[in-house]
């Protein structure tokens, strides 16, 4: 599968897991959930060196209840972007920077990470003027 392609499929995954927190009946809620799990794994398996594609997934169990068993796939991604968004010549933009910043230090400061006030300053420090640079005030 190519790039594009996987990041349709995160993103579909995504949206999927979306569409459970809406859906009303909860055997509803679980299916979409586990297909929006399924598809944000599969495009990860397939382009595990794309940190776009690991940033929808991140940003995404980050917002999956607690009980579901998705924080501990959700910090190791930000962990693993974290690198890549404090390079001087990181593939992102730094709108997608500054959200990979944004969230990782929401899902730290959760779980009691040590770096999450560190995120919160260099989410801070990229555009102070942007949406990202003014939560983090």
């Amino acid at each position: 599968m190519c790039i594009r392609g996987c990041l349709a499929t995160v993103y579909l995954g995504s949206a999927s897991a979306l569409r459970a927190k809406a859906s009303f009946w909860g055997p509803s809620k679980l299916k979409y959930l586990r297909r929006g799990q399924k598809l944000m794994n599969a495009a990860i398996e397939s382009a595990p060196k794309d940190p776009r594609i690991r940033m929808v997934r991140a940003i995404g169990f980050h917002k999956v209840p607690k009980r579901f068993n998705c924080r501990a796939t959700s910090i190791k991604d930000f962990e693993t972007l974290l690198p890549i968004v404090e390079q001087k010549s990181s593939p992102l933009l730094i709108n997608e920077r500054q959200a990979i910043l944004y969230y990782a230090q929401l899902a730290f400061s959760e779980e009691g990470h040590r770096d999450a006030d560190k995120l919160k300053q260099l989410c801070h420090q990229l555009d102070p003027k942007s949406k990202y640079g003014k939560l983090t005030r």
